[in-house]
């Protein structure tokens, strides 16, 4: 939160106004870091409305017009001069000072996903994870699951591993190297029906605007890739606990370096 002040000083041509922006914490209620915030703008006098309305007592030859003498002096009307006493006593009526939310400046995490035909790797914060398809489970490239289905998948995990680490007052960037599955998540829709259900089940643990950015990759610059595939590069085993859902269940398992893909 901060304090921003206004202040206005007069002259013939413009009225300017100062504001000056100070933050607040927590901790202090005047921070004695003030912010380099001073911004000024002009409002000119022709804006105003009396000021660009014809004069009564001007003749047509002296109205501002194209014909006219620019250097002329010219007396404002009482209208305008009205209108600029009211603008010089409402700054001293009011204290002019409003509480604006300039937000919390948040650290970014990467969070980096992928899958193969051997599994979904995961890795955050250096750490990993890793899941590989159950022996008993034959369905591969069967009604829907694909690599498109499990790039999905891997998009959903991740998301289960940013909700399992309970991270505040961070943005994350979730990188994966399947244009296709981003897009579906970022769209909410997805031509494959097994893709629909995990991101139908995504949406159900987000909030309406998560601070999640998707950001789609090479292949070759993707760091979960050599871990879909059980080479978990000397990372950390990550300690989170991941629920799956039931429909996942009887498809993928969780591996760590102890018991590789």
């Amino acid at each position: 939160m901060a304090i921003v002040s206004f202040s206005f000083s007069f002259s013939a041509t413009a009225v300017v106004m100062h504001i000056c922006a100070t933050p607040c914490t927590e901790q202090s209620s005047s921070a004695a870091h003030h912010m380099d915030t001073d911004f000024l703008f002009r409002i000119t006098l022709t804006s105003l409305q009396s000021f660009t309305r014809p004069h009564p007592n001007y003749a047509s030859t002296t109205q501002i017009s194209t014909k006219s003498n620019h250097f002329q002096q010219r007396s404002a009307s009482c209208q305008v001069k009205t209108e600029l006493q009211e603008w010089r006593a409402s700054p001293s009526q009011k204290p002019l000072h409003s509480a604006v939310d300039l937000g919390t400046v948040k650290h970014e995490i990467d969070v980096w996903a992928d899958a193969s035909s051997y599994g979904i790797g995961i890795l955050i914060d250096d750490h990993f994870l890793a899941w590989k398809y159950c022996l008993k489970w034959n369905g591969w490239g069967k009604d829907g699951y694909d690599i498109g289905w499990a790039e999905t998948i891997g998009l959903e995990l991740a998301i289960r591993c940013l909700v399992a680490s309970n991270l505040s007052d961070a943005n994350f960037l979730v990188h994966n190297d399947n244009a296709g599955a981003i897009e579906a998540v970022k769209k909410g829709l997805s031509r494959n029906i097994r893709s629909n259900e995990s991101i139908t089940r995504m949406n159900s643990l987000l909030p309406s605007n998560p601070p999640i950015k998707f950001v789609h990759v090479k292949s070759e610059t993707n760091k979960a890739d050599p871990i879909s595939r059980g080479n978990f590069m000397g990372y950390k085993s990550s300690p989170l606990t991941i629920e799956l859902p039931e429909s996942l269940s009887g498809i993928i398992t969780r591996v760590d370096s102890q018991n590789p893909v």
